[in-house]
């Protein structure tokens, strides 16, 4: 097992090993991804035959987490990830500053939905957090050494979670927005997204730059390997070979050199 770098989270992304709606780049760090509060926001009754409350005010858009309670927060994002991918959520240092308690879960391989996650606030002090904009959870995700054959055993949306918890309708109908629980949707809609549109541009963008810039000078390169080739059939004495391919190459890198510098030269005109 070993950690995905952002470099390979973003490579994950665009070839659709991992799902991430609403998706923001600025999200990808190291080798974490960070996830952003989400409405569906609920508090734990301390007496079992209590209902669970909301926490979510839909006017300002925040949540708030009240003193010495535990809230469960579902992750504005959905996420899916294949066979080959697990992971595990790790606290913000900013939250837990604030007297949040640790966050300890796992991402297990073809995982659909949105993430649950329960908030301890240890604190005597309200903790407010903007929905949709604040991060709260970090995912670090890991390659396995073997694609898992054994499915997860929580469905799309945690609707055993959901029945417990009893949501106001607002909060349902967000929760079974038809992306939530179903790939296809989730892809489709992910791949629709203008930001992940700019953000697999930039991505292709450089490899394309190097691919062309190597394509401008194949001629020469090519010209340099026949000559050396030509060489190496002539001449019969191998240290002659040595001596004439040698020549011959270098000549061709400083073609090649030329033909660089002339090329930025143009570039930049």
């Amino acid at each position: 097992m070993s950690t995905l770098s952002n470099v390979d989270i973003e490579k994950e992304l665009i070839q659709g090993n991992i799902l991430v709606f609403p998706f923001v780049k600025e999200n990808i760090k190291g080798a974490s991804y960070n996830f952003t509060v989400g409405q569906f926001a609920y508090r734990v009754p301390s007496d079992p035959n209590d209902p669970y409350e909301s926490v979510y005010n839909s006017v300002n858009q925040r949540i708030t987490l009240p003193p010495r309670s535990t809230v469960l927060v579902a992750t504005n994002e959905s996420i899916w990830v294949s066979n080959k991918i697990a992971g595990t959520y790790h606290s913000k240092v900013k939250l837990v500053s604030k007297g949040i308690g640790h966050i300890g879960t796992t991402l297990d391989p073809n995982f659909l939905g949105v993430a649950l996650i329960a908030l301890h606030n240890l604190s005597d002090s309200e903790v407010s957090l903007a929905t949709g904009k604040e991060t709260f959870v970090s995912i670090t995700f890991h390659y396995l050494k073997t694609q898992a054959t054994a499915d997860h055993d929580n469905n799309p949306g945690r609707p055993d979670l959901v029945s417990m918890i009893r949501p106001n309708e607002d909060d349902r109908e967000w929760l079974e927005v038809n992306y939530r629980s179903n790939k296809n949707n989730l892809s489709q809609v992910l791949n629709s997204d203008p930001e992940f549109e700019k953000f697999k541009t930039e991505f292709e963008k450089p490899a394309a730059v190097r691919f062309g810039k190597i394509r401008s000078f194949l001629p020469y390169i090519i010209c340099s390997l026949l000559i050396g080739l030509g060489v190496y059939l002539t001449e019969t004495s191998s240290d002659k070979r040595i001596v004439s391919i040698a020549d011959k190459l270098s000549t061709g890198a400083v073609a090649v050199v030329i033909a660089q510098i002339f090329y930025d030269i143009r570039r930049k005109s």
